[in-house]
């Protein structure tokens, strides 16, 4: 036991140490402390992009009442979009016929 932990050291103390950084080179130009634009192009979204990005299929799990185990649900991002606008909307009207006194349509 007491070979291997002094092996051990022997090793560790061996090893290479750490590489320093690299000096900067002379020619180097220095920032400019007046410059307020960034180096980061930034480009605007296309239609074409948003549109495939409408497109793309999503999947997660869902809690299914009464059961333990979610059930797994894939869909576009357009379709969980109107989903979750229609569930909003039966909400809405649900929570507005308890109000008054209707019954839901």
């Amino acid at each position: 036991m007491f070979t291997a932990t002094l092996a051990a050291t022997i090793l560790f103390f061996q090893a290479a140490p750490a590489a320093a950084p690299a000096p900067t080179p002379v020619n180097a130009p220095a920032p400019d402390p007046n410059r307020t634009v960034s180096g980061v192009t930034v480009t605007g979204k296309t239609k074409q992009s948003e549109e495939a990005a409408q497109n793309v299929v999503v999947c997660h799990n869902e809690p299914v009442l009464g059961s333990m185990f979610p059930k797994k649900v894939c869909a576009t991002v357009r379709e969980n979009k109107e989903r979750q606008r229609n569930d909003q909307e039966a909400a809405r009207d649900f929570q507005r016929s308890v109000i008054v006194g209707k019954q839901p349509q």
